[in-house]
């Protein structure tokens, strides 16, 4: 049982003892079980290390020239000059390893791997810097390797200077036995990216002692239920060990189909979190787009309609001829001819292809109920298909098109007798 202190809690007996009056108790039993853990203060944790109860060794330090290097092999607490450093009033500082697991990258840059595994980021090959960015979480190793007995435990708590800006470790419990590196999830809940330095702070152990001796058998449990027990930087630079080994397995799923849910949530992530900037996005990409298709709308039906040559050609009827055939010859392909602007139901056609390469013959016949007393001179305008392709969008928009025009047109008579209709044939 551990020694109770009466002198700490003088004060709130005394404060009891005033209250108690006042109600007029006439006994009171004040009973006290001490038998809780007690946080060791930093002369304590220096005395357990000296007697081989709290185990600690670093793996990296800085030169004098401010370079990280490795020693040659870990040095313990009690050898390292760092440590009177970490070490402040109750509490030992520990600090960021070289080597970070990125939790949201699929895969890290080849430039930055760890020993070529994609999902391992070194530090050392980026001036020791990594740039923690908004919404990011990492899994980081200390420096620090722990070894603890029965009789001790260590809570780890995050620094306030790194939560007051949003980056987030996770406490942590290390139960008596413990042997190996400690490993933290570290989050970048803020709007701005941070920059991290290995050797950087980044938590701070508290150190108990427990009132007896955890049970013997929860140390060679140990080995059993922790994957990470034992981890140590030695082993994974030169054994080969890997850094962060896992207890749980991922599920095995669709690779196309992870991509897509990440990018749909990364997506998703930014327009929630910049959605002013997104709307005023979207408006702008509608807009221009919305301009873009009217010019282009505007462009192609110009150049459709530009693209339908006219010509127009004449037959001559002499006065007292009732009936009879007339053949002119035009200088397009048969193809190209897309109607002939006929308004006089006493005239017929008949398109033939020329003798020659694009040319192409129309046979007018013509009956009439009475003579022309005078010549009769009668233009008919032929109207042309372009070159362009026409889909049945824009058979529609040219027919309506072309059909106003024709309306909007009067033959070209020399004589009377022509009735104002004009009947159209299309050849859409």
């Amino acid at each position: 049982m551990v020694e109770f202190n009466y002198n700490r809690y003088s004060q709130v007996v005394e404060n009891l003892l005033i209250i108690i009056g006042r109600h007029r108790f006439a006994l009171v039993v004040l009973y006290f079980d001490m038998r809780v853990d007690i946080m060791l203060n930093d002369n304590q944790i220096k005395k357990a290390i000296e007697d081989g109860k709290i185990k600690g060794y670093y793996f990296f330090h800085k030169d004098d020239n401010g370079k990280i290097i490795k020693y040659n092999n870990e040095k313990s607490f009690a050898e390292a000059s760092e440590f009177s450093t970490y070490l402040y009033s109750d509490r030992l500082k520990v600090t960021l390893g070289p080597i970070i697991k990125p939790l949201k990258r699929k895969r890290v840059s080849s430039k930055y791997r760890f020993k070529d595994q994609p999902e391992y980021f070194d530090m050392s090959k980026s001036d020791d810097t990594y740039i923690l960015n908004p919404g990011e979480s990492i899994i980081v190793l200390t420096n620090e390797r722990i070894v603890l007995d029965g009789y001790h435990s260590v809570l780890i708590i995050p620094r306030v200077s790194l939560s007051e800006v949003g980056i987030i470790v996770t406490s942590a419990y290390i139960d008596p036995y413990y042997n190996g590196l400690l490993r933290l999830n570290v989050t970048n809940n803020s709007q701005s990216s941070y920059e991290l330095k290995t050797l950087e702070t980044i938590a701070q152990c508290f150190f108990f002692e427990l009132p007896d001796e955890a049970n013997k058998d929860y140390e060679s449990q140990f080995s059993q239920k922790s994957v990470f027990l034992g981890q140590n930087w030695k082993a994974i630079f030169e054994d080969d060990r890997p850094p962060f080994p896992v207890k749980k397995n991922k599920v095995q799923t669709n690779p196309v189909l992870d991509v897509v849910k990440y990018s749909f949530h990364a997506v998703f992530n930014f327009v929630n979190k910049n959605a002013l900037i997104t709307a005023l996005i979207s408006a702008l990409v509608m807009g221009w787009t919305g301009y873009n298709a009217f010019n282009s709308y505007k462009n192609n039906t110009e150049k459709l309609i530009s693209n339908f040559d006219s010509s127009s050609t004449e037959i001559i009827i002499n006065s007292g001829e009732l009936y009879g055939e007339r053949e002119v010859t035009v200088r397009c392909e048969k193809d190209e001819i897309l109607a002939v602007l006929c308004n006089n139901d006493g005239v017929s056609f008949e398109i033939f292809s020329g003798n020659d390469n694009g040319t192409t013959s129309i046979v007018f016949s013509y009956k009439l109920e009475t003579p022309q007393s005078n010549k009769y001179e009668r233009f008919f305008p032929i109207r042309k298909r372009g070159a362009i392709s026409l889909n049945s969008m824009w058979k529609v928009c040219c027919a309506a098109t072309m059909q106003a025009e024709c309306r909007a047109m009067r033959p070209h008579v020399r004589t009377a007798g022509c009735p104002p209709t004009i009947s159209v044939s299309w050849r859409i």
